[in-house]
């Protein structure tokens, strides 16, 4: 059996089973489909936890901007996307951000994100999607804090005895 590969043009939901991809760019077309939500729903869905969304959208900021309002394209916050991505369920905290697009460089040494990277002309977000663990239903071994201090050997021995396969009576 071959490997997919190649670009998937289609309507939602996506023929792709859940949990199955590692890795989703969405290339400027977040700002085309009626509802953002549910094509960032989708790709949450088909993400294998630890698989990355790269999502490439227009910065409003841009000088640009005039271009894409012509043709139909509305353009929405960073603020806006994260909120989205946040309610799809992929995690904000594993987020970063890159601007891309041409700017107008006043001098030819600096570096670093500075003002005019706002007014590029468009952003890309990455996020990972993670999924918290499952908790146990009991807990993996059971502490028994004893009087005597942190480093006494009463404390060793007591802990010694909680755990599963350690040894049993006085050795700590």
């Amino acid at each position: 059996m071959g490997a997919f590969a190649g670009d998937l043009r289609c309507e939602l939901p996506w023929p792709i089973a859940s949990d199955t991809v590692g890795m989703v760019l969405v290339q400027h077309a977040a700002e085309e489909v009626r509802d953002p939500r549910m094509l960032l729903d989708e790709c949450a869905r088909v993400l294998v936890p630890g698989g990355t969304l790269w999502l490439s959208v227009l910065n409003p900021l841009s000088p640009f901007r005039g271009r894409w309002w012509r043709g139909g394209l509305h353009a929405s916050a960073l603020g806006t996307w994260q909120s989205r991505l946040r309610r799809s369920g992929l995690v904000p905290d594993s987020l970063s951000v890159q601007w891309l697009g041409p700017y107008w460089r006043t001098d030819r040494h600096d570096s670093g994100v500075a003002a005019r990277d706002r007014l590029r002309a468009a952003v890309a977000i990455t996020v990972v999607k993670r999924v918290h663990a499952a908790i146990p239903r009991q807990p993996l071994m059971r502490f028994r804090l004893q009087a005597g201090g942190v480093g006494s050997a009463s404390m060793g021995r007591s802990i010694a005895r909680s755990v599963p396969g350690r040894g049993h009576g006085r050795g700590g």
